[in-house]
Formats: structure tokens, C-alpha cells, sequence
């Protein structure tokens, strides 16, 4: 598996997700932010860069600053805030066998070279909301579809609204127009992008439910649900019942626009 440079990314994300963000109530308006974790090949360039003073970036939209540790420190709270508990539940399906904690493992995970962050703060510079994407290669995809190229899928780590001003809609439109317009730009630029990926814990129905109202499912290399005949008897009556055992996550698949 190859995960790809942010700045192959960039451009569309800054394109795609709006600058800034106003609540439905007009009470209060969230700020963008964009960061990316450099590639090693990024990180040699900029220190070239920055030994040679050569110029800068093609454009403002091929770069974006790296997240401060005291930034990821604060999304970490909040993905503990909103899954805490079910990360807890399923830390080995996760991540395996280890002594870590998952939130240890979740935050090196968040430093994972190609990774961008679209965050959007208040006035007083808390993050409420943040998506981290990276753009990868899926083989399980191309091996479905037969073919020898890679097949690349634009993954979405993590999403995440704060409770304070959660169920306003706020997720529904940054998947919808910003995660669905980047997609599409991907597209237009690169045949070989075919979708959005990302995994969802099977017990957050909600999340769940509004991932496949925008039309995507449950991928054919995700776990499945397991589903038995449990044979039953009570005094009067003898009968079988259905047991669906779900994993304890799926991954879903978005496939982009032709």
C-alpha cells in the first residue's frame, strides 16, 4: 500500500472546503485552518528549501504548515470526547495486541506522513471541527476491479463536530460538498482516484446511517456481519431466530462521479 503526498491533495481540498463556516442560528462562525503531515521526500525538500532560500511553493494551495503538537493534542481530545469508549471496546480489532493505550497509538497515527487536516475554530481558537484525509492506494479495490494499476481512494481518517454545536448539519455539508467536491476534483485530475474510504464503527448507527443516505456502502474487503440460525424452544414451542453478530467496524466505499 502507498500513501501519496499531501500536496497531491492540497489544492483540492483548499478548493472544495468553504473558508468559513456559519452555524444555522448565525450565532457563531468557524475559521479553516489547513495543515499537512510532509512526506519524508517533502521534509528533504524543504530543508533544501529553506538552506538555498530558493523560491517559494508553485502556489499557496500546493502547501499548508504542518499541525502544531498542541493542536493534535486538542484533536485527540475531541475524538476521545465523541469515540472514546468505543475505541476503548475495540482497541486490539483496531489495533492489535500492545500494551499502549489506543489514544498513544491514535495520536502517532495522526502524524502519518500525507496526511491533511481541514480544521475549523471559534474566535477564541478552539478547535469544533476537523477532518484529516489522506490519499492512498487501496488494493483490494483494483484486485476487485481486476486491474494492475493502483487503484486510489482518497481515505477519510477522521471527522469529528463537537457536542456543542453538533446536529446542525455541520458533518452532512463538509462530507456532502466539501469531501464530495474534493473527491470529484481528484477525479477530473487523476482516473486513477475511484473513491472515498473510510471506517465507521458498527455501533455508531448515526454516523453510519448518514454515511449511506449520501450514498455510500459497505465495502466488499470490509468485515461483515456474521448471521446464524439459533434454533430456540420455550414450553409451548420450538422456533429459529436469525443472530447477526456485527464486526466492530466497517469500511465503507464512496465511488466518485464518472
Amino acid at each position: 500500500m502507498v500513501d501519496y503526498p499531501a500536496n497531491e491533495v492540497l489544492p483540492h481540498v483548499m478548493r472544495c472546503f468553504p473558508v468559513e463556516l456559519t452555524l444555522p442560528s448565525g450565532q457563531q462562525q468557524l475559521t479553516r485552518a489547513v495543515y499537512a503531515i510532509p512526506s519524508d521526500g517533502e521534509q528533504q525538500q524543504d530543508r533544501c528549501v529553506s538552506r538555498t532560500a530558493g523560491p517559494a511553493p508553485v502556489s499557496d494551495q500546493d502547501s499548508a504548515p504542518r499541525p502544531p503538537a498542541d493542536l493534535l493534542d486538542q484533536l485527540l481530545a475531541l475524538v476521545t470526547a465523541n469515540l472514546g469508549s468505543m475505541y476503548k471496546l475495540h482497541a486490539r480489532a483496531i489495533y492489535g495486541v500492545g500494551r499502549q493505550s489506543w489514544q498513544v497509538r491514535k495520536r502517532a497515527e495522526m502524524e502519518t506522513p500525507g496526511l491533511v487536516y481541514v480544521v475549523y475554530s471559534d474566535l477564541q481558537g478552539q478547535p469544533l471541527v476537523f477532518l484529516s484525509l489522506l490519499l492512498t492506494d487501496e488494493p483490494e479495490l483494483g484486485q476487485e476491479l481486476g486491474q494492475e494499476l493502483a487503484a486510489r481512494v482518497l481515505y477519510l481518517f477522521e471527522i469529528h463536530v463537537s457536542d456543542i454545536i453538533r446536529g446542525q448539519g455541520l458533518g452532512t455539508r463538509l462530507l456532502r460538498d466539501g469531501l464530495g467536491g474534493a473527491l470529484a476534483s481528484l477525479r477530473r485530475a487523476s482516473s486513477s482516484v475511484l473513491g472515498a474510504e473510510l471506517t465507521v464503527f458498527s455501533e455508531n448507527q448515526r454516523a453510519l446511517q448518514l454515511y449511506l443516505t449520501l450514498g455510500m456502502h459497505v465495502a466488499a474487503w470490509s468485515p461483515q456481519d456474521q448471521r446464524a440460525q439459533v434454533r430456540r424452544r420455550t414450553r409451548a414451542v420450538a422456533y429459529e431466530s436469525n443472530l447477526v453478530t456485527r464486526p466492530a467496524y466497517y469500511i465503507l466505499f464512496w465511488p466518485a462521479a464518472s
